[in-house]
């Protein structure tokens, strides 16, 4: 490494870019997926933006902190909620949506809040604090589902068009004979 002056001051000498060369590494053939294409790009087929916007409304509702490591787990419960409350109802408007995205972050919340509680000693006053936080967003996220249900269920009514349990009689009676 050499050095400059610069300003007074000596300071290391950064290589131009055309001095620098790619580096081979064994065996990296075999770790690129089968969606990116020859050049590296992404291509046909890959998954990257799958579920892209309930991740975005759960990053959303934990705000900017969701970079920490304990803000990640909390996120990664809140999708694990998410998708299970979508997947158990009939309608998947944006509405339902952000009503499932709060009730997955209340959720995600009160477990992380309950586990810090229990690591603080429910005995202590500090525990005692965590623990009140955790059951409001118990009972926030409990609200939360009631509303959620009933607003997926106004929308599924039938008859009403574009529904998705329109489309699933419609199926099941196109294969009755």
């Amino acid at each position: 490494m050499s050095l400059e002056h610069s300003h007074g001051k000596a300071r290391p000498t950064l290589p131009r870019s055309s001095d620098l060369r790619l580096v081979e590494r064994e065996g990296a053939e075999g770790e690129r997926p089968a969606w990116r294409g020859a050049d590296g790009r992404v291509g046909p087929g890959n998954t990257l933006g799958t579920d892209r916007g309930l991740r975005m409304d759960i990053a959303r509702m934990l705000g900017r902190a969701a970079t920490t490591v304990e803000a990640a787990s909390v996120h990664r419960e809140a999708l694990r909620v998410y998708r299970s409350a979508l997947r158990g109802l009939s309608v998947s408007s944006e509405l339902v949506r952000r009503s499932a995205a709060r009730v997955a972050r209340h959720c995600a919340l009160e477990s992380f809040y309950a586990s810090k509680a229990i690591d603080a000693g429910l005995d202590t006053e500090q525990g005692q604090r965590l623990d009140q936080r955790a059951s409001y967003h118990g009972e926030r996220a409990e609200r939360c589902t009631v509303t959620l249900l009933d607003v997926a269920g106004a929308l599924a009514r039938p008859g009403r068009k574009g529904s998705r349990l329109d489309a699933l009689r419609a199926r099941t009676r196109g294969k009755q004979p």
